[in-house]
């Protein structure tokens, strides 16, 4: 059976013939396959252009007092109390904001913290084009957050309590994030500035680099990776270009208090480390050494109650027990990069991570190998051509196994996930394709 194929205004979707993985391709990205339950896919761009994150929001974790807030709505308050905002009601609704400016097509994420306060209606805004509420809930100390993509260059946020009473927050954060290409849109900000090069000579897809303990890529916490005792994997391509001291690839915790899951580097040799706090560390340490200057696809997690780690599409490490360890921390953080504690940033790219709550088979894993491998040769294609991503016609050739995907930029012809040739005429509603025989309409 091949792959099944849909085309919209938003660009192509390729469905495995099993049904239990999709791809996303457009002209900016390629999302790689997304396999099962998905719950992450960044670091797909086709823009090589580097991105730089810095803090937006000005006082957000009110450390010493609540300044850089002003009163946009009723006539309550705003008060410092051990590092937190106080907002209290007063005869109306209150709220307090700050404006700052933002790039139109770029995505952002913003997290608050609800720590207290005796209102029973406490809120959390920000406003582009339309005002949406950031869901706050009462559990101190979760942090909640939303990713959007800028449809205006003006962003307020603004604390709100519109109930009698008070509202306490803490750490509101706005910062540039990297898209999240699958279902859930939930992006990683970015911290410093991440260095985006094609992953070979005139490739289209890029590999992400320049990680640093102020360089890197975060996810504040998201209480879709609180794995429990479930299967899990996460995905990803790896570039080294020097190994020898120890380097975090990955890491999902809270700097080693309560559950954490962590993938380590050190001369080469990977160690996935799992723990909840309460059992004892599991490690999995592979068994081969990963050559630099090569793309690796590294897949790991737990599968059948054992942790595993694959490279390219053979298992190197010996299984370990997952044992009773229960995979959910509300205090824990997404880095790729960097290790917990700021040092072991990796030498090296990064590229097409996700992550599901489902672990794929040893088929699966070999499938999705082959399928990407050769978007990481040089001059490989991996977008729609042309900046349009609105497809017109589809048409496959079971003879010659290229699918055909018309834009009003032309015709991009696809060999799997990458794209082999194109045409620059734009194609109307129909294309026909068999034997190499190509007709559009």
């Amino acid at each position: 059976m091949t792959s099944k194929y849909l085309g919209s205004t938003e660009g192509l979707t390729v469905i495995s013939a099993d049904d239990q993985s999709v791809t996303y391709i457009t002209s900016e990205y390629n999302s790689g396959v997304q396999v099962g339950d998905i719950k992450l896919a960044a670091l797909s761009d086709t823009d090589a252009t580097n991105v730089v994150g810095s803090e937006l929001v000005t006082n957000g974790t009110f450390d010493t007092d609540v300044s850089g807030w002003t009163l946009s709505e009723g006539d309550g308050t705003i008060a410092y109390s051990s590092g937190t905002a106080v907002v209290t009601y007063g005869t109306a609704p209150t709220s307090f904001q700050q404006t700052f400016a933002t790039v139109i097509g770029k995505t952002y994420t913003i997290t608050a913290t609800l720590t207290g306060g005796t209102s029973s209606i406490r809120q959390f805004y920000y406003k582009d084009s339309s005002d949406v509420s950031v869901p706050v809930n009462d559990n101190p100390s979760i942090p909640q957050s939303s990713t959007f993509t800028a449809t205006t260059t003006t962003l307020k946020v603004w604390m709100r309590v519109a109930g009698s009473g008070t509202g306490t927050y803490d750490n509101i954060s706005v910062r540039l994030a990297d898209q999240d290409r699958s279902v859930n849109a939930n992006g990683l900000q970015v911290h410093g500035t991440i260095t985006k090069t094609p992953v070979a000579t005139g490739a289209d897809l890029v590999g992400y680099s320049g990680f640093s303990s102020s360089n890197y890529l975060e996810q504040p916490y998201n209480s879709d990776l609180d794995f429990g005792t479930g299967d899990f994997s996460v995905m990803g391509w790896v570039n080294l270009t020097a190994t020898g001291s120890t380097e975090g690839i990955f890491t999902r915790g809270d700097n080693l208090t309560g559950a954490y899951i962590w993938l380590r580097e050190t001369a080469g040799i990977l160690t996935l480390k799992v723990s909840d706090d309460s059992n004892a560390t599991s490690d999995s340490v592979s068994t081969a050494t990963l050559p630099t200057g090569v793309w690796h696809l590294i897949t790991f997690g737990k599968r059948d109650n054992t942790y595993f780690i694959d490279v390219n599409n053979t298992s190197v490490s010996t299984p370990v027990s997952a044992a009773a360890a229960t995979l959910s921390n509300t205090s824990a953080t997404l880095i790729l990069g960097l290790e917990f504690n700021g040092s072991g940033a990796v030498n090296g790219s990064l590229a097409l991570f996700r992550i599901s709550a489902t672990a794929p088979s040893a088929q699966q894993i070999k499938d999705i190998y082959e399928a990407e491998r050769p978007l990481f040769n040089e001059n490989a294609q991996a977008a729609l051509y042309g900046t349009s991503d609105s497809v017109t016609a589809l048409a496959h050739d079971s003879d010659t196994n290229l699918l055909h995907v018309g834009t009003s930029a032309g015709r991009s012809v696809f060999q799997g996930l990458q794209r082999v040739d194109n045409t620059t005429t734009a194609v109307g509603s129909a294309i026909s394709a068999s034997n190499g025989l190509v007709v559009e309409d």
